[in-house]
Order: structure tokens, then C-alpha cells, then sequence
């Protein structure tokens, strides 16, 4: 897995995150002024990045596992193709492919 392209998309995704935090609070500012929402804006502003972070990071990991889950599945499909059109020989018949072997 391609560890640099899920950290990229991780901290993309946490900016967005960042984004929306920063929109909530101007939709919605709070009406109180007590201690426990002095700090409310830093709590979106992390809360949004790590949320951001986390669905990014977890959202590019599986797109990877299924790119690989996939290229795996396609390999195996070819494999069973050429399989199935190598002719076998039969049981009991010593010729393959029109030549006999000596034992």
C-alpha cells in the first residue's frame, strides 16, 4: 500500500474537515459565554480535523485493498483461463500431445 497517498488524502480530508468546523460555528455561533464554551471553537476546529483525518485515511486504504483485491482476482481468473485451455492428457492413454513416452 502506498503509504504516502493515504497520509495526503488523510490531511486533505482533515482540511475540508477544518472547513466544515469553521462553517458551523459561523452557522451556528453559541448564545452562552460560560467557561464550558469558551473553547467550543477550538473543539470543532479538532474535532473536524480529526474526523477529516480519519475518514480520508480509512477511505484511501480501502480504495487500495480493492485495487489489490481486484488486480489479485484478475490474476486468478487468467490463471484458470489458461488452465482450462491446456488440453490434459486422458488417463490411461501414455501420448501427449500425439507423442509417446518410453518408459
Amino acid at each position: 500500500m502506498n503509504k504516502r497517498r493515504i497520509l495526503f488524502c488523510g490531511v486533505i480530508t482533515s482540511a475540508v474537515g477544518v472547513g466544515l468546523g469553521l462553517v458551523i460555528l459561523q452557522l451556528a455561533p453559541t448564545p452562552y459565554s460560560s467557561r464550558m464554551y469558551c473553547n467550543l471553537n477550538r473543539d470543532y476546529l479538532i474535532i473536524g480535523g480529526i474526523t477529516g483525518l480519519l475518514l480520508g485515511s480509512s477511505q484511501e486504504t480501502i480504495r487500495q485493498l480493492k485495487r489489490h483485491c481486484d488486480q489479485d482476482e484478475a490474476i486468478a481468473n487468467q490463471c484458470h483461463e489458461i488452465s482450462l485451455t491446456i488440453p490434459q492428457p486422458e488417463p490411461g492413454n501414455d501420448s501427449v500431445n500425439g507423442h509417446h513416452t518410453i518408459r
